[in-house]
């Protein structure tokens, strides 16, 4: 039951996300949004509606079990970069990081901006 119920938050906000995006370029053309969130609704109740059918349609297996191996070679590697990279650098890459998400997010301002003040003359 938890794992319905975390599908069907997740398949919503995924459905959600889509149905904003259509309406943003629906409001961009012009056109009728209303549709986009009755789709939006109607098409996230009957996937969750739908989930326990398909579930057992699909002859569902149970999920394969993690082997602990796996992890110890994610920590071993983890182990091994902590200890290529000094200390001292680690301050630095953590600014270093901060600075360049901060650039992302100014060119995709800038981006927006000239895209706006160009989409006035853009024609009708």
């Amino acid at each position: 039951m938890i794992a319905w119920m975390l599908y069907t938050v997740i398949v919503g906000c995924c459905i959600v996300a889509a149905a904003t995006a259509a309406e943003w370029l629906l409001r961009v053309q012009r056109r009728p949004i209303r549709f986009v969130w009755i789709i939006a609704a109607g098409l996230s109740i009957a996937l969750a509606a739908s989930a326990p059918l398909r579930t057992r349609l699909a002859g569902h297996s149970p999920a394969p079990q993690l082997e602990p191996a796996s992890l110890v070679l994610v920590q071993t590697s983890l182990h091994s970069v902590e200890r290529r990279v000094p200390p001292s650098l680690l301050p630095w890459m953590i600014v270093l990081w901060a600075v360049a998400t901060v650039l992302v997010a100014l060119s995709f301002l800038v981006a927006y901006r000239r895209v706006r003040r160009a989409r006035s003359s853009w024609p009708v």
